[in-house]
Parts: structure tokens; sequence; C-alpha cells
């Protein structure tokens, strides 16, 4: 049986306590919770997720991180054909550049990814304070069955709707 510390002996948060001190031995890989809740919703599906999350494991600080294609797909248990796949998928949609460098491996930039996340979170902080103030000043909005934001104004008795995007509907 393989020899492990005892979790009790480890500060409350580190990562060997939600593991196992043999498995944190070989890293970790930090993913905010918030990519994780809504990577879907911004059109990633869950293998271009997983792409994201390997390069993430290639990211020690600021700098773009650089694996090769051969060493995402030996991870991934993927042909290089599918590997780049991901990764021009994600380009498309517009939430990772890549730069080539001649006899050096590639590198990945995911700053536009970061940055439609931070967006995506301050339009819903937007929306959750333009909630609260609507209840505040007695002014109701609510998202019926299918997502469809509906405002009534009680003074006025005038109802609105618009997609849950924002977008008038017609």
């Amino acid at each position: 049986m393989p020899r492990t510390l005892k979790r009790d002996k480890l500060p409350p948060r580190d990562v060997a306590r939600r593991w196992t001190p043999i498995l944190a031995k070989e890293g970790w890989t930090p993913v905010a919770d918030y990519f994780l809740k809504s990577y879907a919703q911004l059109g990633i599906n869950s293998m271009e997720a997983m792409f994201v999350v390997q390069l993430m494991s290639f990211k020690w600080n600021e700098a773009m991180p650089y694996p090769t294609f051969k060493t995402l797909s030996q991870r991934m248990k993927l042909s290089d054909a599918a590997t780049r796949t991901h990764a021009r998928n994600l380009a498309k949609k517009g939430f990772l550049r890549k730069f080539r460098h001649v006899g050096e491996a590639n590198k990945f930039d995911l700053t536009p990814l970061f940055m439609a996340l931070e967006a995506r979170k301050a339009k819903e902080e937007a929306d959750l304070q333009e909630m609260i103030t609507g209840i505040r000043t007695g002014r109701a909005i609510e998202l019926d069955e299918v997502g469809v934001q509906t405002t009534k104004a009680e003074n006025e008795g005038v109802t609105s709707s618009t997609a849950s995007s924002g977008s008038p509907i017609v």
C-alpha cells in the first residue's frame, strides 16, 4: 500500500487535502470555477473545455502557455488532427489565439477567453443589480419558463419582453 501523509496535518485548503498527498505531488492546475460554470453558455463544448484545462496546466504565470500539439494529443488521448481541430474551433469562436514560432512550440493566448468570461460575469452582476433595483422600486423583472425576461412597470401598466440575451422580442 502506498505511503500517504495524514490529511488532517495539512492546511485546510491544501490541494493534497482535496485530492490526496500522492496525487497532489504530481502537480495541480488552477481552473476558475466561473469557467467551469460558464463554458457551455459561451458555446464551448466539453472537449474544447478540456483542451483549455490542458492548456492551463502549462500556464504557470501571466505568460502564454506553449505545449506542443503532440503533448496535448497524448494527454487527451486524441489524434494530432483532433487536437488541432479543438484549437481551431476555439480560435474561430474568438476564445483563443495561436502564435506560431518556427522551430519552437506554438504559444496559446487565452486572453480572449478570459475577457469573454469577465464580460459575461460583469453582465450577470449588472443584471442582478438591475433586478435588485427593480425589486426596491416596485418594478418586477422575471424570467418566464423559456428564459424570456418580462418587465412590468406597475404604475404605467406597460409590459415589454426581451429575450434573455437582452434583445427585444418582435
